[in-house]
């Protein structure tokens, strides 16, 4: 399992903060606004959050979903998102409850979870903070731009998701991708203490701590621009263009296939 580099207590903060941010942004909002980029309206998108956030709860818990890993997995969650939206709870809340939900069922952040409720695979609640914090703020930016309000997203916030996200991608992992090849990516998020090195084969996808020796690929990423872009929010040329994501090695074009490898969330 990956370290993680936000201390917990600080990683709680962030979260709370982004959900309290969130919920007075779409407070002002008019909910049957069309969100630009997504086909959600603002309402839409503030269930959506509140949902994903019960729904890790739910599997902390110990919940299951119907879910399998890899190339399926972005349309069966497409599925169970879209579903979630159109039969919302009698009281959908906000995302600072579905955030004190979900602090007060994992007071431990040592815990083993299983994301998504698939016995195979395991994170902590730190991991999931992360990724829950990675929810909140992209979304968050969705319905800022539409609203043309600022939505600030800062490099320790964008730590701290990709910290959450790493442990997830072997979940996300589609090795098709590879065209049977197997292959190290070198990822050194800046700021962040280490790199984390990728192992991709057709068949699964390794995480590791440290920086693969004798990766073919390196990518030195500013962290934001890591987040907008693996969210489909930025276009990695564009990143590329302005030096926030930079490649480089023996086959610097293996970076462009980190986008094809991994599924959304």
């Amino acid at each position: 399992m990956t370290a993680t580099t936000v201390p917990w207590p600080e990683l709680r903060s962030s979260l709370e903060t982004a959900a309290a941010r969130f919920d007075t942004m779409v407070a002002g909002a008019d909910g049957d606004r069309s969100v630009t980029g997504t086909d959600w309206t603002v309402h839409e998108t503030a269930v959506h959050v509140v949902t994903t956030i019960d729904r890790w709860t739910s599997t902390a818990r110990g919940a299951t979903l119907d879910v399998v890993p890899g190339l399926q997995f972005g349309k069966r969650m497409a599925e169970i998102n879209r579903r979630e939206i159109d039969t919302p709870p009698s009281d959908p809340d906000h995302a600072t409850g579905a955030v004190a939900r979900w602090l007060g069922t994992v007071p431990d952040p040592t815990a083993t979870l299983h994301p998504w409720g698939l016995p195979d695979h395991d994170c902590t609640p730190v991991h999931a903070t992360g990724l829950l914090l990675g929810e909140v703020m992209v979304h968050g930016l969705d319905v800022a731009r539409t609203l043309g309000v600022k939505w600030p997203i800062t490099a320790r916030e964008g730590i701290a998701i990709f910290d959450g996200v790493l442990q997830m991608l072997p979940v996300l992992y589609d090795g098709t991708a590879t065209n049977g090849r197997t292959f190290d990516i070198d990822v050194r998020v800046r700021g962040r203490d280490r790199g984390a090195g990728l192992h991709c084969t057709p068949d699964v996808l390794v995480v590791s701590d440290g920086s693969p020796s004798g990766a073919p690929v390196h990518l030195s990423a500013d962290p934001v621009a890591w987040l907008l872009v693996g969210y489909g929010r930025q276009s990695q040329m564009s990143a590329a263009l302005t030096g926030k994501i930079v490649a480089w090695g023996r086959k610097p074009w293996l970076a462009t296939k980190f986008g094809q490898l991994v599924q959304p969330v």
